[in-house]
């Protein structure tokens, strides 16, 4: 669809609105709509109101086993308030006590009845913006490859489990920011999702390894010490990001590949994760090729 631009006065230009639209939301002369410059984009909608939140209303009672991912799905989408209703508890008791409570930051039960459990986002979008968040996220991801180290070199747990679920709760918030405002820079909120869904990846494979109990070698630990060196270019990297930091990224990608001992336990993830990282770093070029250009 393609509108022609009209002078209006000196300096101000003007554009109709599509008539199938403005009727849709009831708009009429004198109503106000939000616009929002992202890159090239000029994003024009109907003025935000606490009537525009999005609800739903769903019956998971034929979802078994998916209920969880389901209702995961909508908080992931952005929705504000979700009536869940279900056969029998047993069908959200799991979700509930796993999921809700430690993993899907805002949501509360706000009115439970037999059959009927209400949920509902009370954070009102106060958690802060998607780089406050990144930044929390990237500092936990650093700080349980730490505990990971620890625990391979003290052969207890050092809190790794735990962390995985922390982690998870800040994957799920920024990916629903994500859905439901985009990036700041719009045009690159495919790849920064991307970027969190392995990070939640990485996540598990670290949670892996601590439950599965394995027999560190000196080679895995001094890989995993290279790895999250990584972790810590890759963060300076995405939020200053330089020809200088992205070499060094590089390298130690290769430096890690050498270091895994092709006997050890942990090969394999030592490996996933290394290839997470440079995935991670894909994307991040992708985000910056306009600063990489010549001109």
């Amino acid at each position: 669809m393609k509108r022609k631009l009209v002078q209006q006065g000196a300096s101000t230009l003007m554009i109709s609105l599509p008539s199938k639209w403005a009727k849709q939301f009831n708009l009429k002369k004198g109503d106000e709509v939000d616009i929002n410059e992202k890159d090239k984009l000029l994003i024009i909608a109907k003025e935000s109101t606490s009537g525009d939140k999005k609800t739903a209303k769903i019956d998971v009672s034929s979802w078994h086993p998916l209920i969880n991912r389901l209702l995961l799905s909508y908080f992931l989408k952005g929705y504000d308030e979700v009536e869940i209703h279900y056969s029998n508890h047993e069908q959200v008791k799991r979700f509930q006590k796993d999921i809700l409570t430690t993993e899907l930051l805002g949501w509360e039960v706000i009115k439970q009845s037999p059959g009927v459990l209400v949920v509902k986002d009370l954070t009102a979008g106060e958690m802060g913006n998607t780089d406050d968040v990144l930044k929390r996220l990237f500092f936990m991801l650093d700080n349980m490859c730490g505990e990971l180290i620890e625990s391979l070199e003290k052969k207890h747990d050092a809190g790794v489990i735990e962390s995985d679920k922390v982690i998870n709760r800040f994957v799920y918030y920024c990916l629903r920011l994500l859905n439901k405002k985009g990036y700041k820079e719009y045009d690159k909120t495919s790849q920064v999702y991307s970027i969190i869904t392995l990070v939640e990846e990485t996540g598990d494979l670290f949670k892996d390894i601590a439950k599965k109990k394995f027999k560190a070698m000196k080679d895995d630990l001094a890989a995993l010490k290279d790895i999250k060196n990584s972790f810590a270019l890759f963060k300076e990297a995405f939020f200053n990001f330089t020809r200088e930091v992205e070499i060094k990224l590089a390298h130690n990608y290769e430096k890690i590949k050498k270091e895994i001992h092709p006997k050890s336990e942990i090969d394999s993830y030592l490996h996933a994760i290394n290839g997470n990282i440079i995935r991670m770093n894909n994307e991040l070029m992708m985000m910056n090729v306009g600063s990489i250009s010549v001109h």
